[in-house]
């Protein structure tokens, strides 16, 4: 299991401007918020990296619009399940 240290550190890369444009396309309720937020954490514990590295991760592979459309679509999908979904799309891509 990761260490707070490790998966909260701060990333060594400078200051991204982020890029225009909203991924999402639609607001967020608090719980989606969550459960996204969770997914990242976990996946950062599982692969024992930061979750900034993990975010920049998905954002590279250009998975972020899947993760939005699984939470979205999806509501019944528990953190886990989220989790498990987008580290096989890590894998896949």
């Amino acid at each position: 299991m990761c260490s707070n240290k490790i998966l909260y550190q701060p990333s060594t890369d400078p200051l991204r401007i982020p890029q225009s444009g909203n991924k999402r396309r639609k607001k967020m309720t608090l719980q989606q918020v969550m459960r996204t937020t969770d997914c990242l954490r976990l996946l950062g514990n599982r692969m024992e990296m930061p979750i900034i590295s993990v975010s920049r991760l998905i954002d590279g592979k250009n998975l972020y619009p899947a993760l939005y459309k699984m939470v979205f679509a999806q509501p019944e999908l528990s953190k886990v399940q989220l989790a498990n979904r987008m580290q096989k799309l890590l894998y896949e891509v």
